[in-house]
């Protein structure tokens, strides 16, 4: 049987079914509704637009969305395709609609967060949401195109179009899955700018890191981030340097991250310099494993939740485990020493920063 893309996994069970509702003058709490944002785009020029959910408690939800990467002009030559039975497609190229039910987007009784107002941010720029290039590339049928990394402005727009309908909010957690994580990492002092009157803060990301040597020169030259972003970047882990630098601005930030023992998605992304294509290796989940150990050991003021789920089919017969958790129904389903993961975020948001799972990350061979 043909593979899922690779994008589909990396969205993180963000959901692309029928399209929201516009928001109206009085949205209803509880569902989703769509704002377009006119002048914005997506990768592939096609107009952007965000969800909103409204709640009944005055706390709010940043969400930003996964959905892979591009920084060269092979990625960008490969965007994703539903209908696609190939890893080799890098990045999402519209902007969909969130319709998310599961996990922290549930509205069950399970889900402490139910009552929240989310801003659900799609990821369709390439770019780890932090971007503001425009791109030239040879795609695959040989025609010149643009990939518009522009995700920097569309979270920044957004967010600002989305507050002006929702009041202070008393609670905030800004946080993402995936790319999303990483977006969540890089953009997290930018929209805490958004909401000034807000002192509780909490910054999550779900399953984003990775070692790279030439962040620098992705997010600055390729992105074209601004410098405000890019600055952070120290060291080959950008994800680290990003909330450790946002740690030293704002000590009050409360900081939450999670990802499993030998994630899939994480684990391949070494293949691509290796051979040109993200493949699995046993030695990949090897290295990941080790330097997942070395990113929480530098979280030493954070919350961690660490689990081992296997992934799907020949993925966890390898050794590798899950990709993404927080809008999973997993989120309030599996149990890391007692607690699942929407309670470990419950006790982080609220003060409470716990570690769990870390005696999963054993020696590798």
């Amino acid at each position: 049987m043909a593979k899922l893309p690779l994008i589909i996994r990396f969205l993180g069970k963000l959901v692309l079914g029928r399209k929201n509702p516009p928001l109206p003058a009085l949205p209803q709490k509880g569902r989703w509704y769509r704002v377009n944002m006119p002048g914005h785009v997506a990768s592939d020029g096609s107009e952007y637009g965000f969800d909103m959910r409204f709640g009944s408690e005055n706390r709010l939800i940043v969400y930003l969305h996964g959905g892979g990467m591009s920084w060269d002009e092979h990625m960008a030559a490969h965007p994703s395709s539903l209908d696609g039975d190939t890893d080799d497609m890098y990045y999402t190229p519209r902007a969909g609609h969130c319709k998310g039910t599961k996990g922290l987007f549930s509205l069950g009784k399970e889900n402490p967060f139910r009552n929240w107002s989310i801003i659900s941010l799609p990821y369709c720029t390439g770019d780890f949401h932090c971007g503001r290039a425009d791109f030239p590339y040879t795609a695959s049928d040989g025609i010149r195109k643009t990939l518009y990394h522009h995700g920097y402005d569309n979270t920044v727009d957004a967010i600002a179009e989305a507050v002006r309908h929702l009041p202070t909010p008393e609670k905030l957690m800004i946080c993402g899955n995936s790319a999303g994580g990483f977006g969540a990492s890089f953009m997290a002092d930018t929209i805490i700018d958004l909401f000034p009157e807000c002192g509780d803060i909490t910054v999550y990301n779900d399953s984003a890191f990775f070692i790279r040597k030439d962040w620098v020169h992705i997010v600055r030259d390729v992105w074209n981030a601004p410098e405000a972003v890019w600055n952070n970047v120290k060291t080959e882990n950008a994800v680290l340097d990003s909330l450790l630098a946002l740690k030293e601005k704002r000590p009050q930030v409360k900081l939450m991250f999670s990802c499993s023992t030998r994630d899939y998605n994480i684990s391949i992304i070494e293949g691509y310099d290796e051979v040109g294509k993200l493949i699995p290796k046993r030695e990949y989940g090897d290295h990941m494993e080790r330097n997942l150990a070395a990113m929480c050991d530098g979280l030493a003021d954070a919350g961690i939740f660490i689990f081992d789920i296997p992934a799907s089919g020949r993925e966890g017969e390898l050794g590798f485990t899950k990709h993404c958790i927080a809008i999973d129904s997993e989120a309030a389903a599996a149990a890391v020493d007692g607690a699942n993961t929407l309670q470990w975020l419950w006790d982080g948001v609220n003060g409470r920063q716990k570690k769990y799972g870390l005696d999963k990350l054993g020696e590798t061979n």
